[in-house]
């Protein structure tokens, strides 16, 4: 095929007034459609290389280039030898059995997807004419050879049906005037004949796969002027287009091999904001940020047609699903699945997130538009100097005009605990730090390594505590091949040796018990798991997290292993990098030195500079350690090839761990993380702790923090702590305030109907009407029954009016204690004390009146230690002054 360069350089930009040309020859109607059908091909281009760029700009302009330098070393390559095996000697195409070989046949389309964009952006000058001859041979070879009608398929799947369609439409669609009608036609033939028809059942048809699918039909149709084909596609994306019907109960008792249409109905998004693929896999940041791109290249080539499908739900989806897991410009990889262990890191799936927004702006109701410009602003400043770096061109120039329109101001950091019910995740954000809680049950599988990837993941969602701050780099870059996957943050584990080997799809691990989840009351919250590792690991423990403002609360209890094993709590793993910086002390004293480890007995606390405070409630004995880690990527996935995958990077690590003996039957932890506090907050807090322990046992833990009057517990059976008796399993909160009290309740093991909360304290009924809350007053019981049935977790709250505790109430249980269980001085002494804390009260004086609760406190708390088997009455004593101290803070 023959061009010149005036074709060449103007035939993208004149595809629609081109395409015209032929109309007056068709009927009206089959105008029409041609026409319709030039302005898909136009938009999709816009799409891919924008319009009116400002081309003097300078981040316009270096995109320009860096498109032109990979276009230009790609066509430097280019084999064109008559016996060649392949476009280029680093992709060879003769080996056909293999996933790596199925993908070398994508990686060459996207090359040659490259060479299209630099030259349809008209950024390679006098190569114009050389790239676009190259694109026609390179492709037109390919659907003589590995692509050709009569080609057939190997390696994976991926490749044929949604990669190697993909990039050789945009390149079409890319030198659409300028190339060969009749190779269009012989790439949507080979198309056809390799995926005749988008799947109807199994991981094909489901979630992110399907809108794949969809993706490159919608492509291949608009290439092809085909309408039939392109309302196929929309009628395809309509299924996805809404939140997920899971039947069939648990997915751990599914059997996916004899019912794939209930193992994969959990596929997709729920009302929550979770997303689950392949049946058991939290996914918002892996398939869920490839299904958000391809539903905005749907959308930008179908706007204003019939063919256009309705994508208003999507503008829910990044509220509730994408945004909450966006952190700093990155994606949390606690929902990128297997992803995490491949080349691209948390911060690369942050900007397809970041892209997924701005490709969505022109698709969006306005409201939705200027929410989506706060967060893309607020989300780029935290990419430093160069906030456009791994965005395309077209987006490129819409995130600059939001970075540079005064009117538009980022959206603050928003707080808020969070449960993802469905995919076992609890999410607490704070606006300078947020934690990440993973957990996986009989719904949610431990994790996978589909595709040879992600081979060391065996602990990353058993109670696995993840902490972010400002350091960006933290997971990216070689984190989870140079960490000891024994020792992720907040995890227990019996060291079983285990291999770094891929286990077979839909025969992962899952925890036995339904419980694990957690409730959310606003901006603070909790979350709790019953666990029992995979085998043969034979650990069992059951582990609770506590979210404040200012800190959380990590308690484990039940912990036990088989004789002759041993388990380990991991406090904190922190790598250490230009903000994770260290040093690390503990107690006041330097912490070992690189390649040094010590046990130190009764620690107290710790503290990481640039990361926060660690503050240990039981002073347990700690291993503390400091060690250079080295590793490939290749060590943990199969599918990195190259340099990239044999490339060893070295991680400095600092190691803080609980040791639970050998043979433990009932081992428990306690600690606090304070991120960003310094050294001297937390001795303070380690001095005189936020929060109280209300109890830590296997069958009930419970945390209340006193200054705000917050109580939380996770019942792992039915029983009682403080104030609260729960009849089953469930995860209750409390908030005690001068007028109100509000109660919050879940379910996480989603299986019961109803949950029965008994409060001890006489109630005055509900503030205003909650349908699926019943409320009783009992004399001095409230009881509160809270229907859950069907709300996946979700937390059900009710305010109701009541009388406060008074501090004439300390004096007449005090009184009675006293005279029961006190000998005469420690009675007499704590008499006095609260004597004068209700005075204090009475004239209101708050200072005053917390000095002295807080010396009752002290005085009480040093004698339930010397008397572990305290009457019931004395701790209920204890429990009171407890809840009394929020008084003293209003």
């Amino acid at each position: 095929m023959s061009v010149n360069r005036r074709t060449v350089l103007k035939s993208t930009f004149l595809a629609g007034a081109l395409a015209s040309i032929h109309f007056s020859t068709l009927s009206p109607a089959r105008a029409a459609t041609a026409e319709a059908f030039a302005a898909s091909r136009q938009q999709w281009v816009h799409y891919l290389v924008g319009e009116n760029l400002d081309r003097a700009d300078p981040v316009i302009a270096a995109k320009l280039d860096a498109m032109a330098v990979a276009a230009r070393s790609a066509m430097a390559g280019y084999v064109t030898t008559p016996t060649r095996t392949g476009l280029w000697a680093d992709l060879p195409l003769s080996a056909r059995q293999t996933n790596a070989d199925s993908a070398r046949v994508s990686t060459t389309a996207r090359r040659l997807r490259s060479i299209a964009l630099a030259w349809a952006a008209g950024s390679l000058g006098p190569d114009a004419g050389a790239a676009l001859q190259m694109v026609a041979d390179g492709v037109a070879w390919l659907t003589r050879d590995v692509f050709s009608t009569s080609g057939v398929r190997f390696g994976n799947w991926y490749d044929w049906d949604v990669s190697l369609p993909q990039a050789l439409n945009d390149t079409l669609v890319l030198t659409y005037p300028a190339i060969d009608p009749a190779l269009v036609q012989t790439v949507v033939a080979a198309e056809r004949l390799f995926t005749p028809s988008i799947p109807q059942a199994g991981t094909q048809a489901a979630a992110a796969n399907r809108v794949l699918y969809c993706d490159s039909f919608c492509g291949r149709a608009i290439l092809a002027g085909d309408a039939a084909e392109l309302a196929s596609a929309k009628d395809n994306l309509a299924p996805v287009l809404a939140n997920a019907k899971p039947y069939g109960g648990p997915v751990g008792l599914v059997n996916g091999d004899k019912d794939e249409a209930a193992f994969f109905s959990n596929d997709g998004f729920y009302p929550d904001g979770s997303f689950i693929q392949h049946g058991q896999f939290p996914y918002v940041g892996g398939y869920g940020a490839s299904l958000l791109s391809s539903i905005t290249a749907i959308a930008a080539r179908t706007t204003g047609t019939s063919w256009s499908p309705d994508i208003s739900i999507v503008q829910g989806w990044f509220k509730g699903s994408f945004e909450p897991w966006l952190w700093r410009g990155l994606v949390m990889d606690t929902v990128r699945g297997r992803q995490l262990a491949t080349v691209a890191g948390d911060q690369s799936t942050g900007v397809a997130f970041i892209g997924g927004m701005l490709n969505l702006l022109p698709s969006v109701s306005s409201e939705s538009r200027r929410y989506l410009e706060t967060v893309i602003k607020a989300e780029l400043g935290y990419r430093g100097t160069q906030p456009t770096e791994g965005l395309g061109l077209r987006e490129s120039a819409a995130a600059l005009a939001i970075i540079r329109n005064a009117a538009i101001t980022a959206r603050p950091a928003p707080e808020f605990t969070h449960v993802f019910g469905p995919m076992d995740r609890v999410l607490h954000r704070r606006a300078e730090w947020s934690v990440a809680y993973a957990m996986h049950s009989l719904r949610m599988a431990d994790y996978e390594t589909g595709n040879n990837e992600n081979l060391r993941g065996w602990y990353t969602s058993d109670a696995a505590t993840y902490l972010y701050t400002s350091d960006r780099e933290q997971y990216d870059d070689g984190y989870w091949c140079t960490v000891d996957p024994y020792r992720l943050p907040g995890t227990t584990v019996d060291p079983v040796p285990r291999a770094a080997t891929p286990v077979p799809w839909r025969a992962e691990y899952h925890n036995p018990s339904l419980y694990a989840g957690g409730l959310s009351a606003g901006t603070w919250g909790s979350a709790a798991i019953d666990l029992k590792a995979k085998a043969p690991s034979s650990m069992h423990g059951r582990f609770s997290r506590f979210f404040f403002d200012d800190f959380y609360l990590c308690l484990g209890a039940g912990i036990s292993v088989a004789s002759g094993r041993s388990a380990e709590t991991t406090v904190e793993n922190r790598r250490v990098t230009a903000t994770s910086s260290g040093p690390l002390v503990i107690d006041g004293l330097p912490g070992p030195r690189i390649g040094e480890s010590r046990t130190v007995n009764g620690a107290k606390w710790a503290h990481i500079g640039g990361v926060g405070g660690y503050v240990l409630l039981d002073a347990p004995d700690m291993l503390a350690m400091r060690e250079n880690r080295s590793g490939r990527l290749s060590d943990i996935s199969g599918t990195v090839t190259g340099s990239t995958a044999s490339q060893v990077r070295t991680g400095e690590y600092l190691t803080l761990a609980l040791q639970h003996r050998q043979g433990a039957t009932s081992s428990s932890y306690a600690y606090a993380v304070l991120p960003n506090a310094d050294q001297q907050a937390t001795n303070d807090y380690s001095s005189r702790p936020d929060a109280r322990i209300v109890t830590n046992t296997p069958a009930v833990q419970a945390v209340r923090h006193e200054r705000s009057g917050r109580f939380s517990a996770a019942f792992f059976e039915a029983g009682a702590a403080s104030i609260v008796a729960a009849d089953s399993p469930c995860i209750v909160a409390v908030e005690e305030s001068t007028r109100q009290i509000a109660v919050h309740v879940s379910d996480p093991t989603q299986a019961l109907s109803r949950v029965q909360i008994r409060l001890g304290v006489p109630g005055m009924g509900p503030v205003e009407d909650n349908p699926g809350v019943s409320v009783a007053s009992r004399g001095e019981v409230t009881v509160v029954t809270v229907d859950v049935s069907g709300l996946a977790g979700a937390t059900v709250s009710a305010v109701l009016d009541w009388q406060p505790p008074k501090a004439s109430d300390l004096t007449s249980m005090t009184a009675k204690a006293a005279d029961a269980h006190f000998e005469p001085a420690t009675a007499s002494s704590l008499h006095k004390k609260a004597g004068r804390f209700a005075g204090a009260m009475n004239s209101n004086r708050l200072a005053a009146a917390r000095l002295e609760l807080r010396a009752f406190q002290d005085e009480l708390d040093a004698w339930l230690v010397q008397n572990h088997d305290a009457d019931a009455s004395v701790r209920d004593l204890s429990d009171l002054a407890s809840r009394l101290v929020v008084q003293t803070s209003s």
